[in-house]
């Protein structure tokens, strides 16, 4: 069958009309790819964005939590320290309260001859500033201790302090040395008085003091023994 005039208009109008589709066809998938690799750059950028963001979050959290775990560490080493050196200065203490009445006899004894010691060098710089007249020389030294270690310690105290005092101390001040009727309420060691001021040598007071003093070099040592250990 011939082909009619019409026929070949309509059949070319088709041919272009596909030739049109497919290049319509060609240039949107052209334009989808580009959009697509575009999407997915942008898709990458963003999930390594938020890959590095969570890193870092991450490492925020790590470096809070390290420096939390640090100080708790810190806390609780600083807690055991001082748990350690106060169970240190309590053995000391406790040593020390539980001396039998020999040994506690003679630690009295010392310590009274170093109050004593003290209080004869505080007078003789009394009296090179001020002259016989001026420094305020007492006439007793009154020893005060507790009840119990009184009837225990307190004249054997004194008949026996001057065998460390030769030489340090001058006879006529241990000659003033008295025993008092007064009684003291402190757990251990003794008042010294002379005059209106006392130089209070109560165990209280003296570990007290040892422990300011010493503290801090116990801690070092303890804990460098810890260290080495």
């Amino acid at each position: 069958m011939a082909m009619t005039g019409l026929d070949k208009i309509t059949k070319k109008i088709l041919a272009e009309a596909e030739k049109e589709a497919k290049k319509i066809l060609d240039e949107a998938s052209d334009a989808a790819r580009v959009v697509e690799s575009e999407y997915r750059e942008k898709a990458d950028a963003i999930s390594k964005d938020a890959a590095r963001e969570t890193e870092r979050k991450i490492a925020e959290m790590d470096l809070r939590a390290s420096a939390s775990v640090e100080t708790d560490r810190r806390n609780r080493l600083l807690e055991a320290e001082g748990k350690l050196v106060d169970e240190v200065f309590a053995a000391a203490e406790a040593t020390i309260r539980a001396y039998s009445e020999e040994k506690m006899l003679d630690f009295l004894t010392g310590l009274l001859a170093y109050a004593m010691i003290e209080q004869a060098s505080a007078e003789a710089d009394s009296v090179t500033l001020y002259g016989e007249e001026g420094a305020l020389l007492p006439d007793t030294y009154e020893l005060i201790l507790n009840a119990k270690d009184r009837t225990r310690y307190g004249q054997a105290m004194i008949s026996s302090v001057g065998n460390k005092l030769i030489g340090k101390v001058p006879s006529e001040k241990l000659a003033k040395l008295r025993l008092s009727d007064k009684t003291v309420g402190i757990s251990g060691g003794f008042i010294l008085r002379y005059g209106d001021i006392e130089s209070n040598c109560s165990f209280d007071l003296l570990f007290a003091e040892l422990r300011q003093k010493l503290e801090i070099e116990v801690s070092h040592a303890l804990f460098d023994n810890l260290k080495q250990a």
